[in-house]
């Protein structure tokens, strides 16, 4: 799997994220050739609908992608 860009963002609660592009590839049912995951101690979530320059964004906005699916 390749990793792309990194980002490493705090949410409204404090929980320390890292988003990172993954190729989507070998993912079973993927939409996209890549996608969006965010990781925490507690969670991962997969987001294959996002912008292009998703690293530029607030950590607010980043923390609201992050339920999109």
């Amino acid at each position: 799997m390749t990793e792309r860009r990194v980002r490493v963002f705090h949410d409204t609660s404090g929980v320390q994220w890292t988003a990172y592009e993954r190729d989507g590839g070998n993912v079973p049912g993927g939409r996209e050739r890549l996608c969006l995951v965010f990781e925490s101690a507690a969670a991962v979530r997969r987001v294959w609908t996002y912008p292009d320059r998703w690293d530029t964004l607030t950590d607010d906005e980043l923390a609201s992608l992050s339920w999109s699916s």
